[in-house]
């Protein structure tokens, strides 16, 4: 009797069986260029190894990462050429403004790896146009701006402007566009100046170009200007136009419930209507300085000039009549008495256009026989009250007398302390050589019609 096999619970029969479905099932096909799969090794006919499955699962694993690091290589490239050049454009803006902090003129270059040239990178000049003042037969002619600025806050230069025949000494460079504020003057010993203008003293089309006539130089072209010049009047030249200068005092406000007290409170309505009358008709008002120069007889004004004045510094100036001078444009001087002033209104307001000059420091009183204190005053005690004023407001270049009364010897006190132009109320123009410390004013009273202003303002 045979004995059955010990490490197998199957039959022999069943064994035989199952080598003879393995030897006759197809063996799989292996292609040249491929390895066979390997086929695990096994416990029994149905369970995988699991150690062989947890190797190929790794295996695949590290291609799938293989595979993913080669393609984030050319990104990561990509990301620190363009970080670098970020960098390198933050350096370049760095140094530029560095550059530009050290001074307007300091070169900017750019670096060599952006190939730029090594060239200086300068902003872009202002475009002007010249306006060439030829002095003709006078080229040392003395030359005062207006308002007392320098030449340099003019605008005014000096140097020869290279056309054939001219003796032009000085120019103003102007910004296109921009309108020059005013032309200087010349003063020459024994001779008027009578303006600038558009050609030389032969031609007779040549228009005269004036502070009150500026609007006709064009804005971007290039223009020559010819001064010209008459003898120098010897007396009181009734000839000339003359200029008015107005004197006003106190205002009211008729629709605030306000009077005025006697003729020298004017209806506020009554002075802004001669204000606007006069900005209409293209008045022109000149500086003291001008109308010292022109009653000396050294220079013309233009045609249409008017001098607006208001005496004492009362509260009613400040409140009603500056607002209205200006909105319209004008030119008005305060006579103030100093004794009575604050300092600080020298500073609040527009010093262009609002002027303060002595009215006395105080002598605007009655004196001992109950005139004016000035007439009764001694020479010593004058001169010592225009100093006192000087030291509150500042200059002594123009004197209205207290009342309107003066004397020879008020007259020369205030010669003597350098005051150029001293002003009465005589009702009539002021004309080139008249007594420069006896100047003549016009009053303006209340109730005054537009017609009456408007004969007084003509010349």
């Amino acid at each position: 009797m045979r004995r059955r096999n010990p490490r197998t619970a199957e039959p022999e029969s069943a064994q035989l069986a199952a080598h003879i479905v393995r030897q006759s099932a197809p063996r799989p096909t292996v292609r040249p260029a491929e390895r066979p799969a390997e086929r695990p090794a096994v416990h029994s006919a149905t369970q995988p190894d699991a150690h062989a499955a947890a190797r190929s699962a790794s295996r695949q694993r590290s291609n799938g990462q293989a595979t993913r690091k080669k393609s984030a290589a050319p990104v990561l490239i990509i990301l620190f050429v363009l970080l670098a050049g970020a960098l390198a454009l933050f350096g370049v803006i760095l140094a530029q403004n560095v550059l530009g902090h050290e001074g307007e003129d300091s070169p900017v270059k750019s670096p060599p790896f952006m190939g730029s040239t090594d060239t200086q990178t300068q902003p872009e000049p202002t475009k002007t146009y010249t306006i060439s003042l030829d002095t003709g037969e006078y080229p040392d002619a003395v030359v005062f701006p207006v308002g007392g600025a320098s030449a340099e806050q003019e605008g005014l230069v000096t140097g020869a402007d290279g056309q054939e025949g001219l003796s032009t000494s000085l120019a103003l460079k102007v910004p296109f566009g921009t309108p020059i504020t005013a032309l200087p003057y010349l003063k020459v010993e024994g001779m008027r100046f009578t303006g600038w203008w558009t050609g030389l003293d032969s031609d007779e089309n040549a228009q005269r170009i004036d502070n009150n006539s500026l609007s006709l130089l064009a804005l971007d072209t290039d223009v020559t200007l010819h001064a010209r010049f008459e003898p120098k009047p010897s007396v009181i030249d009734y000839e000339s136009s003359g200029v008015p200068i107005f004197m006003y005092h106190y205002f009211y406000d008729p629709e605030l419930g306000e009077t005025g007290e006697d003729a020298n409170w004017l209806d506020i309505h009554l002075f802004e209507e001669q204000l606007a009358w006069l900005r209409d008709n293209n008045y022109y008002y000149p500086t003291w300085e001008e109308v010292n120069e022109y009653l000396r007889g050294n220079i013309t004004l233009p045609e249409k000039s008017v001098v607006l004045t208001s005496d004492d510094g009362n509260e009613s100036f400040y409140r009603l009549a500056i607002p209205l001078v200006e909105q319209y444009g004008a030119r008005i001087t305060s006579f103030v008495v100093a004794t009575d002033f604050d300092p600080e209104n020298l500073g609040r307001y527009d010093r262009s256009r609002i002027f303060f000059q002595s009215h006395s420091f105080d002598m605007h009183r009655g004196g001992s026989d109950g005139d004016a204190r000035i007439l009764t005053s001694s020479y010593d005690e004058i001169v010592a009250d225009v100093q006192a004023g000087d030291q509150v407001l500042g200059t002594r270049t123009v004197y209205c007398y207290p009342f309107g009364k003066t004397d020879e010897n008020a007259k020369q006190a205030l010669s003597d302390s350098n005051v150029q132009i001293a002003l009465v109320i005589e009702n009539v123009r002021a004309y080139p050589m008249m007594d420069m410390m006896g100047i003549p004013r016009l009053r303006i009273s209340d109730g005054i019609s537009l017609d009456v202003f408007i004969s007084e303002v003509n010349p």
